[in-house]
Formats: structure tokens, sequence, C-alpha cells
């Protein structure tokens, strides 16, 4: 737990893997400023690095958000003509 200008931050870790599962926050958006807790599931290992596929965020206790990642790409390879200018 530490503090920030907007709050305190606490973070939560699993006690069995060590990975960070949760935090809670004073978040500023453009619509407003919320409590926030955020909570990381599903670790996966993508090229030896575990990442959460899914994180799921509440607002002021309410569900605000539920993601699932489907894939995960650790510096893939991008075709230069997606940075090309638009004709």
């Amino acid at each position: 737990e530490w503090d920030r200008p907007s709050g305190k931050v606490k973070l939560y870790f699993d006690a069995g893997t060590k990975m960070l599962v949760a935090a809670k926050y004073r978040a500023t958006t453009m619509q407003g400023i919320f409590e926030e807790e955020r909570r990381w599931s599903d670790f996966r290992e993508v090229e030896g690095v575990k990442l959460p596929y899914r994180w799921v965020t509440y607002r002021d206790g309410a569900l605000f958000s539920d993601q699932t990642v489907t894939e995960v790409k650790i510096n893939p390879t991008v075709d230069a003509g997606a940075f090309a200018k638009p004709q």
C-alpha cells in the first residue's frame, strides 16, 4: 500500500503464485472520480512471461467492465505498410 496524490493504492497478491491479482485505488477519469478495483485472473505463460487473460473492473463497487484477451503476441512483426501515410 502506498499514497499517491489521488489517494492510497492497495495491491493484492496470490499467496501461492505471488502474482498480482487485484488493486484498489481512486481513479480520476473524464467521467469523474471513482473508487476503482481491478482484478486480474486466468494467467497464462507467453514466451516465458505470465500474463492475465482476464480482468474485471469495479467502480464504486459496481461492475464496470469485464474483459477477456484471446491471444497475446509479444513483439510481433508488423508490416511497414501499416505505418504508411494514407493516399
